[in-house]
This record gives structure tokens, sequence and C-alpha cells, in this order.
């Protein structure tokens, strides 16, 4: 009975120096961003955009989920790694973005941000989060505007 005492009361012990894990509230972690796209009329934006997700994601037919050429819309759904720390295992964030498209103009949309399985991300990793899914929005608007990347090579 002692003994039982004893390790409930070095549990609570313990548990109380953990540090407290919370997770943010979802719409911390939604982006969206709209920017130009110049000389470039909603069909060439469109085709650009999924060789996008096809170069930046293991396979584009996995990714989206739905596409419209006509509306001008790409759904679909991403997944990175983050590394936080050396020390710290990688973390698989996955998203649901969504690609609103007009003649010269994008608006990206990110949300449904969690870790892969349905796991919320914490708040001590929240910013390093946000980061790469920025770099991933600047990917996009760059590999589009960029005139290297056109099919007049």
């Amino acid at each position: 009975m002692k003994r039982i005492l004893i390790i409930a009361i070095v549990g609570v012990m313990l548990a109380g120096c953990m540090p407290k894990m919370t997770a943010p509230n979802s719409e911390e972690l939604q982006i969206e961003r709209i920017f130009q796209v110049r000389n470039l009329d909603k069909d060439e934006i469109f085709e650009r955009s999924k060789m996008w997700m096809a170069k930046n994601f293991k396979s584009a037919k996995s990714v989206i989920e739905y596409e419209n050429k006509e509306k001008g819309v790409i759904i679909g759904n991403g997944t990175t790694d983050i590394y936080i720390k050396i020390t710290l295992p990688r973390i698989v964030a996955t998203f649901t973005m969504q690609e609103d498209i007009k003649d010269g103009k994008v608006r990206l949309k990110i949300d449904n941000v969690q870790q892969a399985g349905g796991y919320p991300i914490y708040s001590e990793f929240k910013k390093p989060v946000q980061n790469e899914i920025e770099l991933l929005t600047y990917g996009l608007q760059i590999y589009l505007t960029n005139p290297t990347n056109r099919e007049d090579w």
C-alpha cells in the first residue's frame, strides 16, 4: 500500500514537470495569398499550377482532389516535412490547399493544417510549420511568375 502511494505521488510530480503542449486555434494556421501573374491567362496559370504540384509533391494525381479548368479552381491535399531542431524528429504536416485562378491573378488558400494522422500542430511548433507553408506559397508564386519556367525556351 505504501509503495502504491509513493508511486502515485511521484507520478503526479513528474506529470507536473512536463511541458504543457497546447494546440493553436486552427484559424491561426490558415494562410491566404493573392498575387499577380502578368502575361498569363487563366488556362496557362491552371496548367502551370498543376505542373508545380507535380514537381513539389510526390504525385499530382494523389494531391489534386478537385479541378475545374472553366471555373479556375484546383483543390488538393499537401504534405510537407518540417524539421524543428536537430534533436527532435521531423513533423509531417498535412494541409488542404485551394487555388482560385483568373487571367493574370491567383488566390491560394491553405488551411486544415495538422500533423499526419489528424493530430493537431502544437503551439510550440506553430511558427516553423507556418514558415514552411509560407515557403510553399512563395514557391508557387515564383514558379508562375518566373519567365524562365515558361514554354518559350
